[in-house]
């Protein structure tokens, strides 16, 4: 069973990456004829350094897709060794799908509307911030940085959040005296 799960990773992710070459070939000729032949009285070196610097992510990003997913199979080519990496993975798989989208649209808009379009490349390192920004501070409230239902060394839970801990709750319902704690501010 689990072969045949490896079989269909290695069939999607060999289509894909296929289908990820033959348009990323087709995007980047479309602009080379296009930007740089047609409007050849607008291509300066600006617009070389440009193209250059924005679709080296996006490249690289495909050299490490092929690198990481693509199946090998064994010598005589019917028994698959490695599947590869799963390209419908969640996480940094998607962001580098992402990235590789983004510098084709940008691509497509800047050959057809002009320089402007350069700037749209710039939602790429603005999410990648803002994702590293919620993550960080996911990471502090679930380890207690930020006070959340953060419990004290004796087990004591933190009145500011209402909440109990388990003694105190086996001490009220004795009849103990409550125990409520001063914050401090």
């Amino acid at each position: 069973m689990a072969q045949k799960a490896a079989k269909s990773v290695a069939r999607r992710n060999a289509q894909a990456l296929n289908q990820l070459h033959l348009i990323n070939l087709t995007i980047h000729a479309i602009f080379i004829f296009y930007r740089l032949l047609i409007h050849r009285h607008t291509a300066t070196l600006s617009v070389y350094t440009k193209y250059v610097l924005l679709s080296i992510p996006s490249l690289a990003i495909e050299f490490y897709l092929e690198k990481i997913s693509r199946p090998v199979y064994s010598a005589n080519g019917d028994a698959l060794r490695k599947a590869g990496e799963d390209l419908d993975g969640k996480g940094l798989m998607e962001y580098m799908w992402d990235v590789i989208y983004v510098t084709w649209g940008c691509l497509v808009l800047v050959a057809a509307l002009g320089e402007w379009a350069w700037w749209i490349w710039a939602v790429v390192p603005l999410y990648a911030i803002y994702t590293a920004v919620t993550m960080f501070l996911g990471f502090k409230k679930s380890f207690g940085g930020a006070g959340a239902g953060a419990e004290d060394a004796d087990g004591a839970a933190d009145p500011a959040e209402g909440g109990l801990s388990n003694r105190q709750k086996k001490m009220e319902k004795r009849g103990g005296q409550r125990v409520v704690k001063q914050v401090q501010r």
